[in-house]
């Protein structure tokens, strides 16, 4: 009996650890605001999301438990780290860091797809004491937003229309809802955004996006 139990209960922790037939997470989401809290998302999924946590750039955030981490943009840092030979001696004139501020540092989307639908991360410095009120409200914000770097003017061929623009109670945080068309392209698409600065000088932009004809289907992955 004794061998049993212990056979029995070790069947258990490797059934738990191992998220079998979805236990794991079935129990964590019996109090989904205890697991989260405690970051249990990052290994099992909790009520359908799982968590990304990148602790160097200070951000987390969850996304649909089947959405893959982005491909294109994992490869691409791949292909960077073979670039780097580790014996070469370090330059002098070598800046710290040489990563494209614009490009993403997480982003997922759901497996076999474009990359029309996804989540993704951008971190950028930014000046000291940089706030988003001194962008103005968050309509002005928005706007300016969108008219400086989604859809530019010499970016002839996208058109964006912002559709709202909120803040946190704090105005620490920018939400956005807007629209991006390329006509020539052919496509058009839905974007949530979120904007909100560190105190190690840091600008984080979470954005969501789904073609705009798929957004109230999609919407409440999104939100």
């Amino acid at each position: 009996r004794r061998r049993f139990l212990s056979g029995t209960g070790l069947a258990l922790v490797t059934a738990l650890g191992a998220n079998f037939l979805g236990i794991t997470s079935n129990i964590l989401s019996l109090n989904t605001s205890f697991a989260r809290r405690n970051r249990f998302d990052v290994l099992y999924p909790i009520g359908g999301y799982k968590r990304s946590l990148d602790s160097d750039n200070g951000f987390t955030f969850i996304y649909p438990e089947r959405w893959l981490a982005d491909q294109t943009l994992y490869n691409r840092y791949a292909r960077k780290i073979e670039q780097q030979n580790p014996l070469d001696p370090p330059s002098l004139n070598r800046r710290k860091s040489q990563r494209d501020f614009s490009e993403p540092v997480a982003a997922y989307g759901p497996p076999g797809t474009s990359g029309a639908l996804n989540v993704s991360v951008v971190v950028a410095p930014i000046e000291a004491g940089f706030t988003l009120k001194k962008l103005g409200t968050p309509e002005e914000a928005g706007e300016l937003i969108l008219k400086t770097f989604i859809a530019p003017p010499s970016q002839t061929d996208k058109v964006a229309e912002l559709v709202s623009a909120t803040s946190s109670d704090d105005g620490d945080y920018y939400f956005f809802e807007f629209t991006v068309e390329s006509r020539a392209k052919g496509w058009k698409r839905r974007n949530l955004a979120v904007y909100g600065t560190s105190n190690k000088n840091l600008l984080y932009t979470l954005n969501c996006q789904c073609p705009d004809e798929s957004f109230n289907k999609e919407r409440s992955k999104l939100m």
